[in-house]
């Protein structure tokens, strides 16, 4: 599976979780247990994965110009 994939992946992951949050958050309900703050961590730990991904492939990168 490409980086690219991947990435798009997580931003998918990041915009539904992000818009669950808020929309349970407005409508002050929980789906299946979720509350609104888990949606925004799962948010929060989608966007950290992304960076995660962004610097391994710089650092990937960069190993290979040598």
């Amino acid at each position: 599976m490409s980086v690219d994939k991947i990435h798009n992946i997580l931003e998918w992951i990041i915009g539904i979780a992000f818009m669950a949050g808020m929309v349970t958050t407005t409508l002050n309900m929980t789906i299946a247990g979720f509350t609104p703050m888990i949606f925004f961590l799962i948010s929060l730990q989608a966007v950290l994965v992304t960076i995660c991904v962004e610097i391994t492939t710089l650092r990937e990168h960069c190993v290979g110009k040598k």
